[in-house]
């Protein structure tokens, strides 16, 4: 399957510009409109509508006990859905629950619950977000969050393998036999392009199915009553949930021109700290790691021509290598930090350098952003097919070695740095590989 990792495209899913900022915890349902009667149970307001030539979904917004969550008509389909949640992440959606029917392939009641931690790519959308495998795995942390959840509301479920086809009337018998011994205990049509399009944006997504038709016998197909049972109760159990999702988690963003005042500001607070406590030097503590060193441009609007050129290898400047720059935003959307994800090395990065570099602003240190920023960072290397990453730090900086220790950092050997002007260390680098 054909696959570009680039960051953008031709038609961006904000290119309408709607002046919208949806809530960062969200509820992408296939329920339709039980939604509509459930909102206004509620006492929620509509936010915007996500439209389309055959179909208009709603976007409402709703509290739940203090907590601001988004609540969206999700369509059916693949395509259709996951071009909906990359347009909700878009304007704002960082952390979603999804939640519909599937059908069960093995003997069990209507109306189970099912958390599928797996889904086979048996669908066509998901292979546009990440690179071809036979299926795709959830974030373990965040399932693992969404597990003890569900245990607090007291709902009864099984983790799975899922089985997303988006053919609903190609599911053969021998394909649903292989599928079956293959483990997989659901099918529906889109959890594995939900969970692909997830990781391509760096946000954090989980699905809650619960069953409706059975395929368990495959020569004799039976629909019950598809879930309809199922549906309101459903909802509830993925309100409650997502309502009680903690706020602590961080997103890489692509650096785009209209961050330039919160970047400014980055820059500034690592000079004011620098000027305060290191003698005005950017070194040590206070160097501007991971910012495609924008300490040495005076104008945004330079700094950012060359971070795009970067990005290509038609564009990028001689003797150096395409690279991407990040910022690292918390839920209130404040920048935490900045990394560099180099997409290949040279003879110097390979030696000194690595495949990654991050900064953590001086104010919002200690709180284990470095060590979150790091392992997104990795999962953007992923999608870029970089197996082998090399991470480097210098020996006296222990919170660094740490990090990269808790990210599957191996110590291949420890290297001095040429020229080395830092009075702050040694020189001597630490190389670090973290595999596939």
């Amino acid at each position: 399957m054909e696959y570009d990792g680039a960051k953008n495209a031709v038609i961006e899913p904000n290119h309408e510009m709607l002046n919208i900022s949806l809530p960062k915890k969200c509820v992408f349902a296939f329920l339709d409109e039980t939604i509509d009667q459930y909102v206004k149970n509620h006492h929620g307001k509509l936010i915007t509508q996500y439209e389309t030539i055959s179909k208009i979904c709603n976007v409402y917004s709703i509290n739940m006990n203090g907590s601001e969550i988004c609540l969206a008509q999700a369509p059916v389909g693949a395509a259709s859905a996951t071009s909906m949640l990359d347009w909700l992440i878009s304007y704002g959606v960082r952390k979603v629950f999804a939640v519909g029917s599937c059908g069960a392939l093995e003997d069990v009641g209507e109306g189970e619950y099912y958390l599928p931690v797996e889904a086979v790519r048996q669908e066509g959308m998901s292979y546009r977000y990440l690179p071809a495998r036979y299926s795709i795995k959830g974030n373990i942390e965040f399932y693992n969050e969404i597990e003890s959840l569900l245990k607090d509301v007291g709902i009864s479920y099984k983790k799975c393998k899922t089985w997303t086809t988006d053919g609903l009337f190609r599911e053969t018998k021998e394909l649903t036999n292989r599928r079956k011994a293959e483990g997989c205990s659901v099918v529906e049509m889109e959890c594995a392009s939900l969970m692909s399009c997830a990781q391509f944006r760096g946000i954090e997504f989980a699905q809650l199915l619960y069953t409706g038709d059975s395929l368990r016998d495959p020569d004799q197909w039976d629909s019950r009553d598809f879930g309809r049972g199922s549906i309101g109760e459903a909802l509830e159990i993925a309100v409650k949930v997502v309502a009680r999702i903690k706020n602590n988690r961080l997103c890489l963003k692509l650096v785009e021109s209209n961050d330039k005042d919160k970047i400014m500001k980055y820059k500034d607070e690592f000079i004011a700290y620098a000027n305060k406590y290191n003698n005005g030097k950017l070194t040590g503590a206070y160097s501007l790691d991971g910012t495609a060193a924008i300490n040495q441009y005076s104008h945004f609007e330079e700094w950012f021509q060359n971070n795009l050129e970067n990005r290509s290898e038609d564009t990028v400047k001689d003797g150096f290598v395409t690279a991407s720059t990040f910022i690292a935003l918390d839920d209130d959307n404040n920048i935490v930090g900045m990394l560099d994800l180099r997409h290949r090395l040279n003879k110097y990065l390979n030696l000194y350098g690595g495949h990654i570099g991050y900064s953590v602003r001086p104010s919002q240190r200690n709180k284990g952003y470095a060590k979150e920023m790091l392992r997104l960072g990795i999962l953007e290397a992923r999608k870029r097919n970089i197996e082998d990453i090399l991470i480097t730090c210098y020996k006296e900086n222990e919170g660094s070695r740490r990090v990269i220790l808790a990210n599957g950092g191996e110590l291949e050997n420890e290297v001095e740095e040429p020229n080395h002007v830092d009075g702050n260390n040694s020189g001597v680098l630490q190389r670090y590989w973290i595999h596939h």
